[in-house]
């Protein structure tokens, strides 16, 4: 298996927004089909889950890279206390079904604070 760390620091100069900090392992290719799991966007009154609308703030979240349904690769953003966890999902060979088996793979929170955005290759 073809496995790389990839640390990509939020002080580089790319431009003066904040990025949040990203790791990833395994193969990150904008060819395989993805799916992401983010934390929601929080009601500050209600506390509850927003409605994801293309305006919405990508938090924290995972990536993951699909090679006919194979996880192959896995993107961390802003969730780099998860990079065990990322390794040990990479190297089981994990194979899915439906992209909703993934919401609760490497847990970011409460099943009802997470959004699920699936996207083939571009």
């Amino acid at each position: 298996m073809r496995a790389a760390v990839f640390f990509l620091s939020p002080h580089l100069p790319t431009s003066p927004t904040h990025h949040p900090p990203l790791l990833a392992i395994g193969d990150i290719d904008s060819s395989l089909d993805t799916v992401g799991v983010w934390l929601a966007e929080r009601d500050e009154a209600t506390k509850g889950a927003k409605e994801r609308t293309p305006e919405s703030n990508f938090t924290r979240g995972i990536v993951y890279y699909l090679r006919k349904n194979k996880i192959v690769g896995i993107l961390l953003w802003n969730a780099n206390d998860q990079m065990q966890r990322a390794r040990e999902v990479l190297a089981s060979g994990r194979v899915v079904s439906e992209p909703a088996e993934l919401l609760k793979t490497i847990s970011l929170g409460p099943e009802d604070w997470i959004d699920i955005i699936v996207a083939g290759p571009q």
